[in-house]
């Protein structure tokens, strides 16, 4: 490339040091969410020198970049948009499948799911007039492993900028947005199997799921939330999640990293099983995503098994024994103070942990 196209990239990854430089208003910014590092990985002093302060420019370092620039028009903008999300789709299902060793049962799958009044088991096998008591809708993707489900939904949709600023209110909205639908979504398909052991499809025809023991549910999201997607009893003091029964969240970049560095689908599988197990999200806080995977890498991302959790979560599974376990998950009960009383009483501790 010639010079001055070279420079140009250069400038617009970069964050420049001169006279006029603020010092406080560089902090106020950074404090606002508006520090130049998020779009840039290069310093530049004004003789044309260039020095790289960390990670070569990253993907969602180029995105910001080219969609600061492609907001300035509304039209081009609304339809890079919708490209984006079928984008966010392909990408996240690539690399599940990179994952789990197969192709996604179901990409873009349209069932019917009961309506807000009434009940799930009302579309059990034996329903009859399906569109009386439920409507249409569709889940970004199923993965279907011998008797293990994986559900997934991706948000293609980027934080504002208010909201990484901190705007409480556009924060709020934007996370009840991306994983609070995508959330929703996922586990409303885990439930529709786990209680009815299939689905009505798109043709009314039914999909028999009864071979189904074990449904996660993983929620992909645009952008890295750090913190706040490994939070989960955060999100669910904030009412962004509203079930016991956690996703997996986590941004499309981390999926990737995890996608290169994972090369059997079993050891994602338990991966999947230890990221979603409310105890842990209890027992262990992290700044990002990697840093509880590099954990589970070590072999350190690990709670004591609560039977009754155990037993809840496999389908078709025996309860435990009261005999056989009477302290097996004491101390852990002790320490995270988790009654031994079903989920309800979880949801309780997590909303009101503080």
């Amino acid at each position: 490339m010639d010079i001055a196209t070279t420079q140009h990239v250069l400038d617009l990854f970069s964050a420049g040091f001169d006279a006029e430089f603020d010092a406080a208003a560089a902090v106020q910014s950074r404090l606002t969410g508006d520090s130049p590092f998020r779009t840039a990985d290069l310093i530049r002093d004004t003789d044309g020198n260039y020095v790289s302060i960390g990670s070569p420019i990253g993907m969602d370092c180029f995105r910001q970049v080219a969609e600061e620039a492609l907001n300035k028009n509304p039209k081009r903008f609304r339809t890079y948009e919708r490209r984006r999300v079928t984008v966010s789709e392909e990408y996240a299902l690539a690399q599940l499948t990179k994952l789990l060793g197969s192709n996604a049962s179901h990409a873009n799958l349209k069932y019917f799911r009961a309506n807000p009044d009434v009940d799930v088991t009302a579309l059990g096998k034996d329903a009859e007039n399906i569109t009386a008591v439920a409507e249409q809708t569709e889940a970004d993707g199923l993965f279907l492993i011998e008797d293990v489900a994986i559900c997934v939904e991706v948000k293609g949709k980027s934080l504002s900028r208010q909201a990484r600023g901190g705007h409480v209110q556009r924060l709020s909205a934007d996370l009840k947005a991306t994983i609070g639908s995508a959330t929703q979504q996922a586990q409303r398909l885990e439930e529709h199997i786990r209680v009815n052991g299939g689905l009505w499809l798109e043709d009314r025809s039914w999909w028999d799921l009864s071979k189904v023991r074990e449904i996660r549910s993983v929620a992909v999201c645009l952008d890295d939330l750090g913190p706040l997607a490994t939070g989960l009893d955060a999100l669910v003091r904030a009412n962004v999640v509203t079930s016991d029964r956690f996703p997996w969240i986590v941004s499309l970049h981390d999926l990737m990293v995890v996608a290169d560095v994972v090369d059997r689908p079993a050891e994602f599988l338990l991966y999947l099983r230890r990221r979603t197990e409310s105890e842990v999200s209890l027992r262990f806080e992290a700044l990002d995503e990697l840093d509880l995977f590099m954990l589970f890498l070590q072999g350190g991302l690990y709670v004591d098994p609560d039977p009754e959790r155990v037993s809840e979560e496999f389908l078709g599974g025996a309860s435990p024994h009261k005999s056989r376990s009477p302290t097996l998950s004491g101390s852990l009960r002790a320490h995270a103070g988790i009654h031994a009383h079903g989920s309800a009483r979880r949801m309780d501790l997590l909303r009101e942990r503080g």
